[in-house]
């Protein structure tokens, strides 16, 4: 590609910027739906380990 003239330098510089900047949200997004996934996630009766904020287990076997 083949920059002429200050205009279109100074637009492929923020081109640039605002393609960066779409990259760290998406990244950040990403990180934020695994810890949603990971928050939601409710221990089967076989797992033996202490989820905070679920209170006390109660297995019902029918």
């Amino acid at each position: 590609m083949e920059i002429v003239g200050m205009g279109q330098g100074s637009e492929v510089e923020q081109t640039g910027n605002i393609a960066s900047e779409v990259k760290n949200l998406l990244q950040l997004q990403g990180e934020l739906v695994v810890k949603l996934i990971e928050s939601a996630q409710v221990p089967a009766p076989g797992d033996r380990s202490t989820v905070p904020g679920l209170g006390i287990r109660l297995d019902v076997h029918i």
